[in-house]
This record gives structure tokens, sequence and C-alpha cells, in this order.
């Protein structure tokens, strides 16, 4: 976990189309700073392709908000001694 005003080491793995740093810290050592050797064939999500082989992904469904007509509970109050 990292947390604000942690230093740490990274590696620029590029730009993507809008602009965006693509860092990755999984291939720098945090100790010595050296890039870490990656495996041939290794599934490394910055060297991932625009994702354009995902298809159709159809109708989400809901994704939440409205809770179709349905109130939501009442909170139960704490009663003290």
């Amino acid at each position: 976990v990292v947390n604000e005003g942690d230093t740490v080491k990274v590696k620029l793995m590029g730009f993507d189309d809008r602009g965006k740093v693509r860092l990755s810290m999984k291939v720098v050592d945090q100790e010595t700073g050296e890039e870490i050797a990656q495996e041939e064939g290794s599934d490394d999500r910055a060297e991932r392709s625009d994702r354009g082989d995902r298809g159709d992904r159809g109708d989400r469904g809901d994704r939440g908000g409205e809770r179709k007509g349905r109130a939501r509970r009442p909170r139960k109050e704490k009663v003290s001694d």
C-alpha cells in the first residue's frame, strides 16, 4: 500500500491517447531503483493493447443509483443507558 507522501521509485511506461502518464512500480526494485527484468511472455498490464478485443459488452444493466421504487430503511437509533 502506498500512502500520500511516500517516496517510491517508478518507471515511465509511456503516455496514453489522452496524454495521461503511465507509471509502474512493479518493474522497479524499490530498494535499489534498478529495473527488474521481466520474464518473456509475462502478463504486464502496461504492455496491453487498447482492449479493443473485448467485443460488445452488451447492456450492463442498472449500475446503482435509484432503488427501483424501494425506499431505504431508516437507521436504527442508538439507545444509551
